[in-house]
C-alpha cells in the first residue's frame, strides 16, 4: 500500500505530515513527549487537514520518522 504526501508543517510541539491513504486523510504527528519522550502518532483527518478524531488509528514510541513509521503502519495494515 502507498500515500500520497499532501503537507507538511511545524505546530509548537512537533512537525506533522497530512497524508492520504485510499482516498482518505491522516496526519501523522512527531513530538516528543515530556515523560514518554519522541513519538509519532497518526490520527484520522478532515478535508481541512486537521484532526478529525483524537484516537490515533497508529503510533510508534522511540522515533520521530514519519516516514518510518507510515510505512510501518502500511505494511501492517496491508497484512
Amino acid at each position: 500500500m502507498s500515500y500520497k504526501l499532501i503537507n507538511k508543517g511545524r505546530t509548537p510541539c512537533g512537525t506533522y505530515w497530512t497524508i492520504e491513504v485510499n482516498r482518505e486523510l491522516y496526519r501523522a504527528s512527531a513530538i516528543t513527549a515530556p515523560v514518554t519522550g519522541p513519538e509519532v502518532l497518526i490520527f484520522p483527518a478532515d478535508a481541512n487537514h486537521e484532526v478529525s478524531d483524537w484516537i490515533e488509528v497508529y503510533g510508534r514510541r522511540g522515533t520521530l520518522d514519519h516516514e518510518a513509521v507510515i510505512q510501518e503502519w502500511l505494511s501492517e495494515d496491508a497484512s
